[in-house]
């Protein structure tokens, strides 16, 4: 990583940088984004949520100190048993981002990570996201690897994440996680039909854990 990158804890005078950032550098190549028409599209109900979950501290970017901007970054959030990261009937969202979520459920159909390692909390990677002239210099391994560290220190047992394009899917299997499930987005249908009209034939998204 080039000395003018820096990896820090994401800052509150940071937030709507890197929510900005999210929407022009990881939504319009983001599979899951592309295939449910979200790339392009804001919901403040939405940011709302990822403020909430930037204001728990665990987040971190990349700083370019030549321009002082993020150039990458890792969404994360605490997971607790009690709790659902969206009210059940997804009533506070569009019909572009609920779709998404509906199918990042339906991925954890049948498996419970608490169950699975007897436990009340964990951590979940939301989002991997680097500028595209970023990349190639290894900064999502970093974060990813600064993200298990947190984990670790604050002695989180499990790291959740979804993972929808080759190259993360690669990044995480050599980072230990588990390929949980696996599906094919244009395989994904709701009463017949199916929802990700706009997928590729190759685009998957997995449902991944790390054990920490």
């Amino acid at each position: 990583m080039k000395t003018c990158l820096a990896i820090e804890p994401l800052s509150e005078n940071r937030h709507q940088e890197f929510i900005q950032f999210i929407y022009r550098e990881f939504f319009p190549r983001e599979p899951l984004a592309l295939a449910s028409g979200l790339a392009g599209k804001t919901n403040p109900k939405t940011i709302e949520t990822f403020i909430e979950w930037m204001k728990q501290g665990v987040s971190l970017v990349v700083i370019d100190s030549q321009s002082n901007q993020i150039v990458a970054g890792a969404l994360t959030c605490f997971l607790n048993k009690s709790e659902v990261l969206f009210d059940n009937d997804y009533s506070c969202m569009e019909e572009e981002d609920s779709s998404i979520w509906r199918f990042l459920d339906y991925l954890e159909t049948g498996y419970d990570v608490f169950q699975q390692f007897q436990v009340d909390r964990g951590m979940e990677l939301v989002f991997l996201c680097v500028h595209q002239a970023y990349t190639g210099q290894g900064l999502a391994r970093r974060l990813t690897e600064e993200t298990i560290a947190t984990a670790r220190r604050l002695e989180i047992p499990f790291i959740k994440s979804n993972p929808s394009t080759p190259v993360t899917c690669h990044l995480f299997e050599s980072l230990g996680f588990e390929t949980i499930n696996e599906m094919k987005l244009v395989d994904y249908q709701v009463e017949g039909q199916s929802v990700f009209r706009n997928a590729k034939s190759d685009d998957i998204t997995r449902l991944c854990i790390k054990k920490i």
